[in-house]
């Protein structure tokens, strides 16, 4: 099978649940498969979460098991986090407790702290995505790109609601 040739699936997303997909994998075509239940990756980190059964390679399915478990470590420790260092500085600044060059000091290196949690997230949550990954676009649709044509192709045999964009 050549998977040099890419496209990208539309997928509407009424349609996710009642899907038929090929028992080829998505990130090389290979037969045998490991499956994964894979949220769809979204701008909204607490969005209701869309979840496709994708078919993966092992490595693949591999690097979707780390997406998924340090997207539950960012909903929950993360982002909480960043966002309770964010009002402690500002509280810090205009709680009165600190004069106004230490509370100032304080507040700068709490927001600063916050700011360097949420880029680790996004640079380890983009790093840990695999190229398949799908993602939610203007709320109807699902995408899934870097699909090999013929694996893309398939999906559209079986699933006349899916359309295939090559790149």
């Amino acid at each position: 099978m050549d998977t040099n040739v890419e496209a990208r699936l539309l997928i509407p997303i009424a349609k996710v649940g009642i899907l038929h997909i090929p028992a080829l994998s998505i990130s090389g075509g290979t037969q045998d498969p490991e499956w994964v239940d894979l949220p769809c990756a979204s701008r909204q980190p607490y969005a209701r979460a869309v979840k496709l059964r994708l078919p993966l390679d092992a490595a693949s399915a591999s690097n979707a098991y780390r997406w998924i478990r340090f997207r539950q470590l960012e909903r929950v420790v993360l982002l909480p986090l960043a966002g309770m260092l964010f009002v402690a500085g500002f509280a810090a600044r205009y709680s009165g407790i600190l004069d106004a060059s230490k509370a100032l000091n304080l507040e700068i290196v709490l927001w600063l702290t916050g700011l360097a949690l949420l880029w680790f997230g996004r640079h380890t949550y983009g790093r840990l995505a695999i190229p398949q990954h799908p993602t939610i676009i203007n709320r109807r649709d699902v995408t899934i790109q870097h699909v090999p044509l013929e694996v893309a192709e398939e999906w559209t045999n079986v699933n006349p609601d899916v359309r295939v964009v090559r790149w």
